[in-house]
């Protein structure tokens, strides 16, 4: 039996009470239900400063340098984004622009490994979506198709809306076809 495949969820909001990061969670625990092992690097708990590539290697924070290393750790993603203002959140942006510090070493950007895509907010979900399939795919990602977008109840519960039937079946969908997809890609890649 092959080693399980190893899932890095990266979630976009700073906010800590994120109804996005409870669906990153979410999905990521549905990914070790399928045998995956996962970690999760979100923006709240980094607290990244704006990119500076002038800051020196040794001077940039240590949860960057943490960063590195667990995306070359990855065999696979799940991103997680709010929608603000119709695109993905400034904060995960940077989290990605932040990985540029160690481009050109094998394994800092997705390098063909599958990312799924989720975000969760009031309007423009699908925008958020589509930025990040175009900054991912410019990093090497193999896009998972179908990237869930989950519509948030104004006024409404929305720890309820994210766990209604239709939306957990998308999730696990989602998360089935990333698992799926990451086992494949990994075996290929040993057989060559």
């Amino acid at each position: 039996m092959s080693a399980p495949v190893r899932i890095l969820g990266m979630g976009g909001s700073v906010r800590a009470g994120s109804i996005n990061k409870r669906v990153l969670e979410m999905m990521l625990a549905m990914a070790g239900d399928l045998g995956a092992e996962t970690r999760m690097a979100d923006v709240h708990s980094m607290n990244l400063p704006i990119f500076n590539q002038d800051i020196p290697i040794a001077e940039q924070p240590e949860k960057l340098l943490w960063l590195i290393e667990q995306m070359k750790w990855a065999d696979g993603f799940i991103i997680c984004s709010p929608t603000y203002l119709g695109s993905l959140s400034g904060a995960l942006k940077n989290m990605l622009d932040s990985l540029h510090l160690a481009h050109g070493e094998p394994g800092v950007y997705f390098d063909g490994r599958p990312v799924a895509l989720a975000s969760f907010g009031y309007y423009g979900q699908m925008n958020t979506i589509n930025s990040l399939v175009f900054v991912t795919r410019v990093m090497g990602a193999t896009i998972i198709p179908h990237g869930l977008t989950i519509t948030a109840d104004e006024g409404g519960d929305n720890l309820a809306a994210i766990s209604t039937d239709t939306v957990l079946s998308q999730m696990r969908h989602t998360v089935y076809q990333l698992v799926q997809a990451t086992e494949r890609l990994r075996d290929q890649s040993r057989e060559n």
